[in-house]
């Protein structure tokens, strides 16, 4: 994932009212001066099982990842689950979004999606683990708070139709 922040003209590259973006997506908001935005799946199989991905840092979360020039934040989320782990999963609804500082000082902004989708997990090259897990274990082995509180608002939302 590139995370380098740039300006173009077009930056913040967003039409008011449209999910499509062109270019680096970069965000101006109360409380964050610049952040780029990138969208991610909460992904549920048929078993109720949640997918999650340990990244190279060792920790257990979420897939996620940055949106290309002309796709939605949806389309992102869909390509971002299934480059980071094999799966090929359907969005079902938004989620609440996240904010965090990466490991190389870049502000972040994560839009979330309810998912469903089904097949073999494969590891992305760097990644250290993936899998289904049910909600108990995910709750043990996730490593942040917002991701926790992410479950959580996707169980409650999902409410038995994942």
């Amino acid at each position: 994932m590139n995370d380098a922040v740039h300006r173009s003209a077009q930056s913040p590259a967003t039409t008011p009212g449209s999910d499509i973006f062109t270019g680096e997506t970069l965000r101006i908001r109360a409380g964050w001066a610049l952040s780029v935005l990138g969208a991610g799946g909460i992904v549920f199989n048929q078993a109720g099982e949640v997918l999650l991905l340990r990244d190279r840092m060792g920790y257990w979360v979420f897939p996620k990842g940055h949106v290309d020039q002309g796709e939605s934040l949806e389309q992102a989320a869909v390509r971002e689950v299934a480059e980071e782990t094999g799966i090929q999963a359907q969005a079902l609804a938004p989620l609440s979004s996240t904010h965090y500082t990466n490991n190389k000082g870049i502000r972040r902004e994560i839009r979330w999606f309810l998912m469903r989708g089904e097949g073999k997990a494969k590891l992305e090259p760097g990644m250290t683990g993936v899998g289904f897990f049910t909600p108990e274990e995910a709750r043990r082995l996730l490593a942040f708070p917002e991701d926790l509180r992410l479950l959580e608002e996707a169980l409650k939302l999902a409410g038995g139709a994942v």
